[in-house]
């Protein structure tokens, strides 16, 4: 009795170890470097979010510019209509006797109903014309990346360029703002000085650049800010592989060179995306990794093909294509976690 009485205490004390044990290891708190692995993508991802805003902004400009310079052509020409009608009635009111003064005072109040009523019938449009898709390089790519929201006053045109330049500036401060924080942790995992040098010296010539309103320089420095992120996301705990990054850079990088005339260089770009697609597709688990596949590789000869024709407006559609089926790989990807 005594030695079953013993091991029913023995028992119930190792019961009762384990259950400290299993409720000690439940309240274990991560360590910092295990809390900082966690954040470093999501403060990436903060940057690539900043980052695209200053690319798509400025990919707007050239709209901007035009549409400004039309709102100001069409307010000149509705002044000067304005000034002739006043003159001609002017003209006319003088040129008829005073028995005729009261019709001809009926007329001009007719005429100025019709001016208040609408435009003159010589001015063809009222308004700048709508944004053309040839005006813009990577909207259309950007938009594939879903990493922006969707912004519906983005194409209202400004009063003035500089609203849209100020807008840029304090996007890139925020920019300088979220840096300062990733690269304290990059330090800390002692990733690549060279990358993080690199980021740093693009980012102040996004800076002058900005500053300077150039446009194609803003677009083409904050694209190259995109091209470290593929490294420093791979110092933190991420759900998507690395490569993806470097893939969606490329493919903007591309469609850059491709306005420019170097159609060589945007061709080089397609050949290593092709080249490390492979470590994205090899992740593919999903049940429809097969189709995802076939539909990316359709899309990069397709865009190869663009390539061949020189023609920008075709590599931009299939870009955006390319773009998209990235996307699916990394959400894919992703949902397997």
């Amino acid at each position: 009795m005594f030695k079953s009485k013993n091991f029913f205490v023995f028992i119930l004390i190792t019961a009762m170890l384990f259950t400290s044990t299993a409720c000690t290891k439940k309240a274990k708190k991560p360590s910092p470097e295990e809390e900082e692995a966690k954040k470093i993508p999501e403060i990436i991802k903060e940057l690539e979010k900043q980052i695209l805003t200053v690319t798509y902004m400025a990919d707007l400009v050239p709209y901007y510019e035009r549409s400004v310079k039309q709102r100001e052509e069409l307010a000149k020409k509705e002044l000067q209509e304005e000034i002739l009608k006043k003159g001609s009635t002017s003209k006319e009111s003088n040129s008829k006797s005073s028995e005729e003064s009261g019709d001809s005072k009926e007329s001009g109040g007719s005429e100025e109903g019709g001016k208040e009523g609408g435009k003159s019938p010589n001015q063809v449009q009222d308004k700048p014309d709508p944004l053309m898709f040839q005006e813009m390089l990577l909207a259309d790519v950007i938009k594939e990346e879903k990493v922006l929201e969707e912004d519906k006053d983005a194409k209202k045109v400004p009063q003035d360029l500089n609203e849209v330049w100020k807008k840029i500036s304090d996007t890139v401060i925020k920019l300088h703002q979220t840096w300062n924080t990733l690269e304290p942790m990059l330090l800390s995992k002692n990733a690549a000085s060279v990358s993080i040098l690199e980021f740093d010296k693009n980012l102040e010539l996004l800076t002058k650049h900005s500053l300077n309103h150039d446009y194609f320089n803003t677009i083409l420095l904050s694209n190259r800010l995109t091209y470290c992120l593929a490294e420093f996301t791979a110092y933190g705990k991420a759900k998507i592989p690395p490569t993806v990054y470097s893939l969606k850079y490329f493919l903007r990088d591309s469609i850059l060179k491709a306005a420019k005339g170097d159609f060589a260089g945007s061709k080089e770009d397609l050949a290593i995306i092709e080249a490390q697609s492979v470590n994205v597709k090899n992740k593919l688990k999903g049940k429809n990794a097969k189709i995802i596949i076939e539909k990316f590789e359709a899309s990069i000869k397709n865009l190869n093909d663009a390539i061949d024709q020189k023609d920008v407006n075709l590599i931009k559609i299939n870009a955006s294509i390319v773009m998209k089926n990235v996307i699916s790989m990394a959400n894919d990807i992703e949902s397997q976690i």
